[in-house]
């Protein structure tokens, strides 16, 4: 990632930070919660505003920026 603002353009490589983000969640429950579930809950909907109708992604080569 070039600035703290961007993503990394493939969904398999943010979709393991989710994962890890998610397991965080379990094993200490309060910790950064709010921020926590306003990250996942923004990467969420950038992920389904990326993916096209039939099921496949687009790769853009700019990111969006305000996901923090």
């Amino acid at each position: 990632m070039s600035s703290k603002n961007e993503w990394y353009k493939y969904v398999e490589c943010t979709t393991s930070a989710i994962d890890t983000l998610v397991l965080l969640k379990k094993l200490h429950p309060g910790h950064k919660k709010q921020e926590i579930d306003h990250f996942i809950r923004k990467v969420v909907q950038y992920f389904e505003d990326l993916q096209r109708t039939y099921g496949s992604w687009e790769y853009a080569s700019h990111m969006p920026h305000g996901l923090h």
